[in-house]
């Protein structure tokens, strides 16, 4: 009799290895069709007398007591001391496999202990091990800067905009819309234009390879049970996803293929799921006010944290771009004050540089953010203004300004002079 094989599960794949027989079997996505249970598998040999892949990859349905005999018929053919043996492995082996692939979602209790050590790379806008959505119009750098977050959190350093470094760990970039080649020059520029330069670090990537003989990623959802298994063999603590409007299958403004979207990327954890995704025509042209990605309301609704990225109408400096990022959603904290980035191009392929930007500099931007801190800048730059100045100068109605007057006064407003008898009220900044 032999021992029991060494078990280990990827996702939706396991691997089985005798060491006593010198055999293993690989079961690769295991997935539920109808009453039965399919996967494709492979058996490989160590022994001297045969080396190597000896069967498949072919389908096997692990219900199908006319399948396992098959197999074992085919392994006892191409190892004859296995003859004896041989259905009994196939059937235990399918056996363990069904058994943990229908096992039902564990229980735990929430007053047992738990790990709480810190959860966020940049708080409280990229949760771990949540889905976050960053979005914007199109040549709104929304990619570069997701390849920016990319390449800090593979070295574990400073983000542009956050003076801690961040929690170290592997990153998987999934790529559905440009190429190796285009990844992997961004990659270098961007490594090149830290405020300490370095060589960009080992990232996964898939995608369109920089070769005519491999195929391009398939939708999400078939990628599926490859994704998972990766990210548990190499431990991938980030997946970006680029861009979600391309890796689904359907359109986005459809409630099922939102609600689909959302399952598949939760499937991907434990890995925080960083996922690019574009906006409407009409939310691309809108000056002011809260703007979703694109696609229907449960989209936005599946996400745990989501922001908005928007780069200025007009390019005043050459080589040089300006970003808001609007932080519109954040379930589990409070959310990030609206910032600005710059990113600078030292040429055609020299670095390029994400940097602090004061976004109150760039007047597009600006008009984008709630009207409190608008009004506090103004009254710290202009000292004790009227309401019609302040209308005028941040271009605001005048019911806007007197409710962010009214909510912050004695707080972050107060007033100077209480006007009556013809004499016009002034406001000014709370010490």
């Amino acid at each position: 009799m032999s021992q029991a094989p060494i078990v280990k599960r990827y996702g939706n794949t396991w691997d089985m290895v005798w060491r006593d027989l010198e055999l293993a079997m690989q079961f690769d996505r295991v997935r539920d069709k109808g009453d039965d249970v399919t996967c494709m598998v492979t058996i490989e040999s160590n022994r001297p007398s045969i080396k190597g892949r000896i069967l498949g990859p072919q389908r096997l349905n692990l219900l199908s007591a006319t399948g396992q005999q098959a197999l074992a018929k085919a392994l006892a053919e191409r190892i004859p001391e296995l003859r004896a043996t041989a259905f009994g492995l196939v059937t235990s082996a399918c056996a363990t496999v069904v058994e943990q692939h229908m096992a039902p979602s564990p229980t735990v209790y929430m007053d047992e202990p738990m790990d709480l050590s810190p959860l966020e790379y940049t708080a409280p806008m990229m949760p771990m091990g949540e889905t976050i959505i960053g979005y914007g119009d199109s040549e709104s750098a929304k990619s570069l800067m997701s390849q920016q977050i990319a390449l800090c959190v593979q070295a574990g350093v400073c983000l542009p905009w956050s003076r801690q470094p961040i929690k170290q760990a592997n990153v998987l970039i999934c790529d559905w819309e440009t190429n190796q080649r285009t990844v992997y020059m961004r990659l270098q520029r961007l490594a090149a234009g830290l405020p300490e330069p370095m060589k960009a670090p080992r990232i996964a990537y898939r995608g369109m390879l920089w070769r005519r003989d491999v195929p391009p990623l398939r939708m999400l959802e078939d990628e599926l049970p490859a994704l998972r298994e990766q990210i548990i063999r190499d431990n991938i603590g980030l997946v970006i996803i680029d861009s979600i409007g391309f890796a689904v299958r359907g359109k986005l403004v459809d409630d099922d293929v939102a609600r689909q979207a959302i399952i598949d990327l939760r499937q991907l954890a434990p890995a925080t799921r960083l996922v690019v995704a574009h906006v409407s025509k009409e939310s691309a042209r809108a000056e002011r006010g809260r703007v979703d990605p694109f696609g229907s309301a449960f989209f936005r609704a599946g996400v745990r944290s989501a922001f908005e990225v928007r780069r200025a109408q007009e390019d005043v400096q050459p080589n040089h771009i300006s970003l808001g990022i609007y932080h519109w959603k954040a379930n589990d904290d409070v959310h990030t004050p609206p910032f600005g980035l710059g990113v600078c191009f030292d040429g055609p392929t020299g670095p390029i540089s994400f940097v602090p930007e004061d976004l109150n500099q760039v007047p597009d931007l600006a008009a984008r953010t709630s009207a409190s801190p608008r009004i506090r800048r103004f009254l710290l730059e202009a000292g004790a203004q009227p309401i019609h100045a302040i209308c005028e100068e941040l271009d605001l109605e005048t019911n806007t300004v007197q409710s962010a007057l009214r909510r912050g006064q004695g707080q972050i407003f107060q007033r100077i002079d209480g006007g009556g008898q013809g004499a016009v009220a002034m406001w000014g900044v709370s010490e």
